[in-house]
């Protein structure tokens, strides 16, 4: 079985690797992180700095660190496991990423926005589950904020 994990570092990410590292997987399990380095939309960029000027190789840097860190925990259980760090839009890499890897099954966080923000932000995970060529799993994080 192949299991792709998309992270971005966010604690609703970390509920899915908790996720992960919790359940017991057949031992030929193969695992996968990823995270995307994602360019911030121009209504996200502040003050003089535009798009042009945005430290890329900075976010690349942290996403970098996020997969070494997400990896770290997995091989300390025994699995087998590799990161990729990707680029672009973070819905289309991670299905792009599950469909080259070909990946059994996609696990992602979710941050629970509901209405307006859900509307304006859109959702990464539902953009991935309606997308995906395999089964997807959405980890919900039992938060106050969410609920």
């Amino acid at each position: 079985m192949r299991i792709l994990i998309a992270t971005d570092g966010s604690k609703y990410s970390e509920a899915a690797l908790e996720a992960v590292l919790k359940r017991p997987w057949p031992q030929e399990s193969l695992f996968r992180v990823v995270s995307v380095a994602e360019i911030p939309a121009l209504s996200y960029v502040t003050g003089e700095e535009s798009v042009l000027d945005y430290d890329f190789s900075t976010l690349k840097s942290y996403h970098q660190k996020i997969i070494d860190e997400a990896v770290a925990k997995i091989r300390a259980v025994g699995k087998q496991v590799s990161g990729i760090l990707r680029d672009g839009v973070a819905a289309e890499e991670i299905v792009d990423e599950a469909k080259q890897w070909s990946a059994d099954l996609i696990l992602v966080g979710t941050h629970g926005r509901r209405g307006l923000s859900r509307f304006l932000l859109g959702s990464v995970a539902q953009q991935v589950a309606a997308h995906a060529h395999c089964s997807v799993e959405i980890v919900r994080m039992q938060d106050k904020e969410v609920l």
